[in-house]
């Protein structure tokens, strides 16, 4: 709530001050602070993972990384094939960036090149399918959804 007062049984402060209410008790003119829902995937595939930081993201790219996903297992041929056509894209995605994460000059425009033929020449995807999966590495959807 945008006031700080309590006013009903159910109001309740969290220790930063904020106030919460249920939405039974709103009247209007109430100023009402909205936040969007926002999600993280964790694989925890080693017990180091749980302390790793979280990568928060708009539920809106949990529903983009289910349709990507989708996407791969209608058009690969096996998930082995995938993860090796994968494996090395996102090695040059590794070698082709500096120590802070940044891409070396022009290395994402070659690294989206790479990534086409890749996925072109390795899984057998084309058309639509493959300009959709691109623009999700591209957007770090395909890692997601992979992981």
């Amino acid at each position: 709530m945008e006031d700080r007062q309590l006013r009903g049984p159910r109001d309740f402060v969290q220790p930063n001050g904020r106030v919460y209410r249920d939405m039974a008790d709103l009247r209007p003119g109430d100023g009402v602070v909205v936040q969007p829902s926002g999600v993280a995937a964790v694989f925890l595939d080693s017990t180091a993972r749980r302390f790793e930081q979280l990568d928060v993201r708009p539920l809106g790219d949990f529903e983009r990384m289910r349709a990507v996903w989708q996407l791969l297992a209608r058009h690969a041929s096996s998930l082995a094939a995938l993860r090796g056509a994968w494996s090395e894209v996102e090695e040059r995605s590794l070698n082709w960036r500096d120590f802070d994460g940044r891409w070396l000059p022009g290395a994402d425009v070659q690294w989206l090149e790479l990534a086409w033929t890749i996925l072109r020449d390795r899984l057998g995807i084309s058309g639509a399918a493959l300009e959709l999966l691109v623009e999700a590495a591209q957007r770090g959807t395909l890692t997601r959804a992979l992981e």
